[in-house]
């Protein structure tokens, strides 16, 4: 019979190996092994794969070295971080999750000031504002055109593939989904590719 325990009964820090060889004395990510971490202020539930037990105000994280988001029970009972950091894999990996996460706000509509548009350019390579720009365009001449043109579906099509190339790396990333349970992120961006590509349609008339 499952139970509600308290995860921190449960998750208890001390000089014991975890299986990357790495003492479980303080967090670490289950995905590269650094101990460099963000903690969140919220909690969440999660099961501890051994007793199926349910944790309750498990702590959750997101790694500054590879961008990997987990939680206690995952680094604690599930790592399968490397016995030695790649930190190229890692800078690589951090480097895409964080351009995935800009396509995904854009995708959504979020509002960019200055300073968060100077960082996008300076995280992910393009300035947010004007690929919105760019969508909103394609958009008023697919309404008043209803023709083909291949510089205004250009903008949707890159963010179609933007969330294309997200929605893979979550799913492979993400431990609620991995258990066949889509998380509400991963049903988010799935409204949100099937809303744009029914933009592209009415753009291009295919």
């Amino acid at each position: 019979m499952q139970q509600r325990l308290e995860a921190s009964s449960i998750i208890i820090l001390s000089e014991e190996l975890c299986q990357c060889e790495r003492p479980k004395t303080k967090p670490h990510c289950p995905n590269c092994g650094r101990v460099k971490l963000y903690a969140y202020s919220d909690t969440t539930i999660a099961i501890q794969p051994k007793t199926g037990d349910f944790l309750i105000n498990c702590k959750t994280f997101r790694c500054l070295g590879c961008g990997e988001k987990f939680n206690d029970a995952e680094w604690y009972f599930s790592c399968h971080a490397p016995k030695q950091i790649d930190w190229e894999a890692t800078k690589k990996q951090r480097r895409e999750a964080i351009k995935q996460d800009w396509y995904r706000r854009v995708a959504t509509g979020e509002h960019f000031d200055f300073n968060t548009r100077q960082k996008c350019r300076a995280e992910a390579g393009f300035d947010p504002q004007d690929l919105k720009a760019s969508i909103t365009l394609a958009k008023m001449q697919a309404k008043s055109e209803r023709k083909i043109d291949f510089e205004s579906t250009k903008a949707l099509k890159d963010t179609l593939n933007g969330m294309l190339e997200y929605l893979d790396y979550h799913k492979k990333n993400c431990k609620v989904c991995q258990m066949n349970e889509p998380c509400e992120t991963l049903q988010d961006t799935l409204r949100d590719i099937a809303k744009t590509k029914e933009e592209i349609v009415n753009c291009t008339g295919d």
